[in-house]
């Protein structure tokens, strides 16, 4: 997954991490946009954005940084109006954290909030990535809603869907959706 959301993102870019969990994709984004971008992170769990920003000091990573407690359908509202429009990366790993309380799962109200607001933050060939967990509590009914809500995108957008069973093998698979945003 990282290897080929790499070939979108680019040093100095502005990039949102909307699950940080355990910090694994904040890593991966902090590393792919340093020197000199800006990271943006959300996770209403305070273990997780304690862990990913531990993570992120242990790799001194050259890039400017600001995670918060709050859930990922504020991300509008926190991010300033300066990145509106020109962030180059939105990553969504739904579900619960890995390792944490398993009945704190993300819901499809606030997921799809969050993702009909990251349409409008996105830069031009910007992408938003949307890993799917449905093995979950809610996560059959988060599916359902994100596949709904993809294939209802307008026509700037495109997208593709695929199992992520490489990614963790287990039954059902997680579903990525990957979304570029094209030109006006």
């Amino acid at each position: 997954m990282q290897q080929r959301l790499a070939g979108f993102i680019r040093s100095g870019t502005t990039v949102v991490d909307a699950t940080l969990g355990n910090g694994h994709d904040a890593l991966f984004l902090a590393q792919t946009i340093s020197p000199g971008g800006w990271l943006f992170g959300f996770d209403r769990q305070a273990i997780a954005v304690n862990n990913s920003r531990q993570r992120l000091q242990r790799a001194e990573r050259s890039v400017r940084t600001a995670l918060f407690c709050d859930c990922h359908s504020t991300i509008s509202r926190r991010l300033p109006t300066r990145f509106h429009g020109r962030v180059g990366a939105i990553l969504f790993n739904l579900g619960y954290l890995p390792g944490g309380e398993r009945g704190i799962t993300t819901q499809s109200e606030t997921t799809l909030s969050a993702l009909q607001q990251s349409t409008s933050l996105l830069a031009t060939d910007g992408v938003l990535s949307i890993i799917v967990y449905p093995g979950h509590s809610s996560g059959r009914e988060e599916l359902e809603a994100i596949s709904t809500w993809v294939r209802q995108l307008p026509p700037i957008f495109s997208w593709e869907q695929q199992s992520a069973d490489c990614l963790h093998p287990r039954s059902p698979p997680p579903e990525w959706f990957i979304i570029t945003r094209g030109g006006l």
